[in-house]
């Protein structure tokens, strides 16, 4: 993980469980910020049931969560649905 967001570009990883409402809801919003912005931005899916181990590390203890960072550096957390607007102003795209 800790290789995983400390890329040359920024890093956006949404935590999800494939059960969750929210999640389902998010997640094409976060498809659309990877698709308009693939040559700027990575994103990174991490389903909570098959990485437990690292949820527990990481404290994750609501989905949908999401992180973004630049450098390895964690800039923001949000928690549940967001809206792509906001996400966007979020991560100054």
């Amino acid at each position: 993980y800790n290789k995983l967001v400390k890329q040359d570009k920024p890093i956006l990883v949404e935590f999800y469980a494939t059960w969750c409402g929210p999640c389902k809801k998010l997640k094409p919003i976060v498809e659309d910020i990877k698709n308009a912005n693939a040559n700027k931005l990575e994103v990174i899916f991490i389903d909570v049931d098959k990485e437990s181990a690292l949820a527990d590390a990481l404290k994750i203890g609501s989905i949908p969560e999401l992180r973004y960072y630049i450098n390895g550096k964690q800039k923001f957390k949000l928690l549940g649905m967001q809206s792509k607007k906001t996400l966007l102003k979020k991560m100054k795209l």
